[in-house]
């Protein structure tokens, strides 16, 4: 059969498209409504591109106080670039409307062409991607962002503070039944380690840098020979579990902590799914911890909690301050069903000042595996200096493994396309005896690309170890390219903010003990679900959901964002 040709509709998209098929189910009312929304949409491309051509051909319109005039004219006034693509990754980059860097000044404009009220979290992630790509410390620039709305224009200037953590600071904090799992993020991608030790044998092969502890709800507290309270590493498992679940397990466990000091449900978890008996987790804590020590049934428990957090908060400390990172520049993103439990007071034991939960923690590796793209890790191993005479036999080892991965993605189905590739190279002084992995662009290296990954070593030699030598022999050890095949992601897109929203009605109100406290507070119990995007619920409170329950002390504030995710920030500390 021979298809019509449409192709002037090639590139556009019908409001009753296949890919938004969600109008099928609309009544009249609903339908009529999305219309109006898309026949906006349109409206709002039609006039940016019109501002675009504007700027381009240095043409001011009429002098007004309407939101289109005063865009393109300032535009043209500072000598903008419209339409910049920022980019960091190929899967982290975005188009700035008008973008300029002069004077050691960044400015970015955006024109919103909607009537709800824009955020300039856009325009901050548009900042920041441009510090990653341009190499610039936000510390060491002025930013002035503007939003053109309404027939008005907000004016913001943000701080390092603001920046900052949206470019790299990511500590990820997975605490689950028997362990907690913590990794570093640096410029949206995990710390890689080549060297790891399995059974005690070192194995040099490419991993992401996770540090695991015995440290989870099932962790066993204990009283020692010498007298001292420890958690951990041993566990219960799920089976017989923690005593509260009523499965015969008689040893006291950080779940068991968590219930009696009203930090989680002390009836039902799992969204109601379980049935859990207090009476059960304080006589594990009376027998085991109390009879055995000094300490009553209120400080045994916090105790409990207290040496967990501190196991957890060394483990943290191993992955940053350690490798010389500033740790309260990081925000904690925690997950797992016992990571939001503890993450409030692991993030302030260590100065950190954000926590952030996404809309399902329990569930969140799950759906990273599922998302995750292909991938495959070739090295190869030849010591030579990285000097420019030595070029055509570096190539050689890149070009080689290019042609593997092309191999390994092409019976893999990955379309030509969707696959990128990664380089890097492992560098160290000579006669030294470990090596530093760098990145390297992709391609052919030259004199310019070598001499730059020459000074990003001696940089990251200097943050690591707190010294480096311009002058000395650097070596080339071994050769990494990553063979990545894209796969589709959802496409997100974040809800209308609701700021004025009433906080919902708390199903409970507790009792709860928290971290460095001696007196039990009442304490609001809110079910998640109930929280609407824009809000803000100050602590003292408990969160709860089928998959996890986040405690909030007094001082932090839980802000829902577009997304769902939740961001409790440490109001005391600023």
């Amino acid at each position: 059969m021979i298809f019509n040709n449409h192709s002037n509709l090639e590139g556009q998209h019908a409001f009753l498209g296949a890919s938004k098929y969600h109008w099928i189910n609309y009544d009249e009312t609903k339908v009529a409504e999305s219309y109006s929304k898309f026949l906006a949409t349109q409206r709002g491309t039609v006039l940016h591109d019109f501002a675009c051509q504007c700027i381009r051909l240095g043409q001011k319109l009429p002098k007004s106080q309407k939101t289109l005039n005063m865009y393109v004219n300032d535009a043209i006034s500072f000598r903008m670039v419209p339409e910049q693509i920022l980019f960091y990754s190929e899967n982290c980059f975005g188009t700035a409307d008008t973008i300029v860097f002069r004077n050691n000044t960044l400015r970015i404009h955006d024109l919103k062409t909607g009537v709800v009220p824009a955020h300039m979290e856009q325009l901050e992630i548009y900042a920041a991607l441009f510090c990653l790509e341009y190499k610039v410390k936000p510390a060491n620039i002025d930013i002035e962002l503007r939003l053109y709305q309404n027939n008005e224009i907000l004016y913001h200037t943000p701080t390092v503070e603001d920046i900052a953590p949206i470019m790299d600071k990511i500590i990820t904090f997975d605490m689950g039944g028997t362990s907690a799992d913590i990794s570093l993020i640096e410029n949206y991608t995990p710390q890689v380690s080549n060297e790891r030790y399995v059974e005690g044998y070192p194995a040099r092969i490419p991993m992401i840098n996770i540090i695991t502890i015995g440290a989870g709800g099932g962790s066993i507290a204990k009283i020692d020979e010498g007298g001292a309270l420890k958690v951990g590493p041993k566990s219960a498992g799920a089976t017989p579990g923690p005593a509260c679940y009523m499965r015969g397990g008689e040893n006291p466990c950080v779940t068991d902590a968590n219930i009696v000091l009203g930090k989680l449900n002390q009836k039902k978890i799992l969204g109601g799914r379980m049935d859990v008996d207090i009476e059960l987790a304080k006589n594990a804590v009376k027998t085991k911890i109390c009879d055995k020590s000094n300490l009553d049934m209120k400080r045994a428990a916090n105790g409990i909690i207290t040496v967990v957090n501190s196991n957890m908060v060394r483990a943290i400390r191993s992955v940053s301050v350690e490798k010389g990172y500033d740790v309260r520049e990081f925000s904690l993103m925690a997950f797992g069903g016992a990571g939001p439990l503890h993450a409030c007071e692991v993030a302030k034991e260590l100065g950190m000042k954000e926590v952030l939960i996404p809309p399902h923690p329990g569930t969140l590796c799950s759906l990273g595996l599922l998302l995750a793209d292909t991938k495959f890790d070739l090295s190869r191993t030849k010591i030579m200096n990285g000097e420019a005479g030595n070029l055509d036999d570096i190539n050689e080892q890149f070009d080689n493994m290019v042609e593997q991965g092309t191999g390994l993605l092409d019976k893999e189905g990955v379309p030509a396309d969707r696959r990128y590739f990664e380089f890097a190279v492992d560098m160290r002084y000579q006669r030294q005896n470990f090596e530093i992995s760098i990145p390297v662009p992709a391609g052919k290296m030259t004199e310019e690309t070598l001499k730059k990954a020459l000074a990003d070593f001696h940089a990251e030699h200097k943050r690591s170890y707190g010294y480096c030598k311009e002058d000395a022999i650097v070596q080339f050890v071994s050769y990494r390219v990553s063979a990545i095949g894209v796969i589709d992601k959802p496409d997100l897109k974040a809800a209308e903010l609701h700021p004025e929203a009433p906080i919902p009605e708390p199903i409970e109100v507790r009792q709860v003990l928290f971290q460095n406290s001696d007196e039990y507070v009442e304490t609001p119990v809110y079910l998640r679900d109930k929280f609407v995007p824009g809000q803000s619920i100050p602590g003292p409170c408990i969160c709860e959901q089928m998959d996890t329950t986040l405690v909030v002390p007094k001082g932090w504030v839980i802000h829902v964002d577009g997304y769902h995710n939740l961001k409790i920030h440490d109001e005391e500390a600023k």
